[in-house]
């Protein structure tokens, strides 16, 4: 067999995380390899089940707007939809392109707008949650760079049952309303 075919075989073994082979595609697999799966390295049926699948939360239509070369700060907005049979909760965020990421909600109060900070939010199974202008947004703080129309920014969201997943918000121009 091959003496390097990728980070997850150890010479004598394929460790896989998070997929269950089994029956014909296994031995498909391994036979394509030449290598043989050992029992341990693969997760058992109850932490499967019990383990969010891939793809249940996703990020849809993300978006920020381009910042003059002297702002400190710059708001994301995006649409999650929980697609899986579970509640989830957004715990926090980073990005690369600010110091920081809070999770941020506008209301009205007495007739003035205000902004607070969130400390999660929390995503109905089947639920879609629309991150906009005038509502619940993510607020980068202490921007590196400016941001400029086209570029696109990456923010990793924590969940706490998906774990990590990567949006992407496109640079828009100053004055937009939406993606």
């Amino acid at each position: 067999p091959d003496t390097n075919p990728g980070p997850d075989f150890d010479g004598n073994h394929i460790h896989v995380v998070g997929y269950s082979l089994g029956g014909t595609h296994a031995g498909t697999v391994l036979g394509l390899l030449g290598a043989e799966v050992k029992a341990s390295a693969l997760p058992s049926a109850a932490a499967l089940a019990s383990a969010p699948a891939a793809g249940r939360i996703a990020t849809e239509a993300g978006w920020t707007r381009a910042m003059p070369r002297d702002a400190a700060v710059a708001a994301g907005y995006l649409r999650l939809r929980n697609a899986g049979p579970a509640a989830d909760r957004l715990l926090a965020a980073r990005s690369a392109a600010s110091k920081s990421v809070e999770l941020h909600e506008t209301s009205m109060l007495n007739g003035a707008m205000q902004m607070r900070q969130i400390e999660r939010l929390e995503l109905a199974a089947g639920a879609i949650v629309n991150l906009a202008p005038g509502g619940m947004h993510l607020m980068l703080i202490g921007l590196l760079k400016p941001l400029r129309v086209g570029d696109t920014v990456t923010v990793t969201l924590d969940f706490e049952h998906a774990g990590r997943i990567d949006a992407r918000l496109r640079v828009r121009p100053i004055g937009a309303t939406g993606p």
